[in-house]
Order: C-alpha cells, then sequence, then structure tokens
C-alpha cells in the first residue's frame, strides 16, 4: 500500500489531538469513568446504573436541550457518616452539563429553560448537575444560574447542582482520602 493512498495528514492529526471538542469529550467520560471507578473499590455499595453518551442524549431529548451526559447514581443501605463515607442511600439520575470555559455565564444558565421544557413535556424532575474545571469558575456561575432558576415557572421542576475538579480534601481526611466525583470531598451543592 502506497501510504499517500492512506490520505493521512499530519496537520489533520494535530488538530484533532488539540481540540477542544476533544477536551470535552475526555473530560465528560473521565467523570463517569470515575464513577465506575469508585464502584469497584473494596467494600463499596455503590454502582453507576445507566451512563449515556453526549450522542444517545442528542437523540433523545434534542428537542429541548443537549446534555453532555446522563447517568444514574445508586448507593446502597446506610453507610455510617464520617470523613470518608456519605449516610444513607438512594437513587439519582442526572444530566451532566460539563463546562470547558469556553460559554459565559450567559448561556450556560439560559440551557435551564430547555431542562424546564422537557420536565414539563414528560412529568419528570431529573438534576442538572453543571460539573466546571476550576472552583472559581464554578463559584463565578452559581449567580447565573440561581437567578436563571429563579426565573423558571417551576423552578423545582430543575433541580441545580454545581461542582468542579480541585476541591480538597476536608480537614481531618484519611491518609489516601480520594476526593472523587462519588466523595464528600467533591460537593456538588445546590445553585
Amino acid at each position: 500500500l502506497d501510504p499517500a493512498e492512506l490520505r493521512w495528514r499530519p496537520e489533520q492529526a494535530i488538530a484533532i489531538a488539540h481540540s477542544l471538542r476533544l477536551s470535552h469529550t475526555v473530560a465528560v467520560n473521565g467523570l463517569f469513568t470515575a464513577l465506575i471507578h469508585t464502584t469497584r473499590r473494596s467494600g463499596s455499595r455503590a454502582r453507576l446504573d445507566a451512563w449515556w453518551s453526549e450522542a444517545r442524549c442528542a437523540r433523545l431529548f434534542a428537542d429541548h436541550v443537549r446534555p453532555d451526559g446522563y447517568g444514574r447514581w445508586t448507593e446502597l443501605g446506610t453507610q455510617p457518616a464520617g470523613p470518608d463515607h456519605r449516610s444513607g442511600g438512594g437513587t439519582v439520575e442526572f444530566f451532566l452539563e460539563h463546562d470547558q470555559g469556553t460559554e459565559t455565564h450567559t448561556r450556560l444558565a439560559s440551557k435551564l429553560s430547555g431542562y424546564a421544557a422537557l420536565a414539563a413535556a414528560s412529568g419528570i424532575t431529573t438534576p442538572v448537575l453543571f460539573r466546571f474545571r476550576t472552583i472559581g469558575r464554578e463559584y463565578a456561575a452559581r449567580g447565573a444560574l440561581a437567578a436563571a432558576r429563579a426565573r423558571l415557572d417551576q423552578p423545582d421542576a430543575v433541580p441545580v447542582a454545581t461542582s468542579a475538579a480541585g476541591h480538597a480534601p476536608p480537614a481531618g481526611a484519611a491518609p489516601g482520602y480520594d476526593p472523587g466525583p462519588a466523595g464528600p470531598g467533591w460537593p456538588a451543592g445546590d445553585a
């Protein structure tokens, strides 16, 4: 086979490797794989019941929203409260909006109206988790998200939580503490 027949162009490969789209996809997949990793730890009583890609979400919900992913997380039974465990159990479904810092806070907040329309059409309340790359970006976006949610006809139909990579472990955390996306050191606060 002649190399020219492959139509490989190094500049195209470099463009793909450095694209914001690739970085975004890796970050979204990273969150879900970190959740799966958490479920495989010794003593875990949690599971990721569903992980839908952005493409699958677009096929199902594009009339209203285009989330970066959908997940269903279950924690079984009651665990002791402490620095390494959350108490309680249950299942939460969520839409994921991962922020790379390329959209304005107003643009992020405007997405809530689509989630409100989906909740009204389906009759199902599903929380939206906005995940940010930095804590500073998370805090800066919270005001815009809270204001947009307050303007919705039925704000309770669109629960919103925010979180960011980079939250520090809580004071007194045990050695080896993992502040991953399912742990208490990675809080998701209401916007």
